[in-house]
């Protein structure tokens, strides 16, 4: 490989790096697959409507779900929205 080559692949992987952590790091709306862990109970034991859920192996509490009556199961497959990738906010669409 001569001069200019190596010169390209290097220029190459620099900008691949950079691309890579831009589209990473971007506030854009971000939908993720998770499962859910639990229901979450209020101090009565009576349900509250939240969940708890693990996306990227992360577990969250206290997760609002949107647009959905159905009661969700422990271990179900679930599509987590995280708002302009924040995850503090984030939101079980189902």
């Amino acid at each position: 490989m001569n001069l200019f080559e190596q010169a390209r692949e290097q220029l190459m992987a620099g900008i691949k790096v950079y691309v890579d952590r831009a589209i990473r790091e971007a506030n854009c709306d971000r939908t993720y697959t998770g499962f859910i862990v639990d229901r979450e109970k209020d101090d009565t034991g009576a349900y509250t409507g939240l969940y708890s859920v693990v996306v990227s192996s992360n577990k969250y509490t206290k997760v609002p779900v949107i647009n959905s009556a159905n009661i969700l199961s422990k271990g179900a497959p679930v599509r987590v929205l995280a708002p302009m990738n924040n995850f503090s906010n984030i939101v079980i669409l189902n």
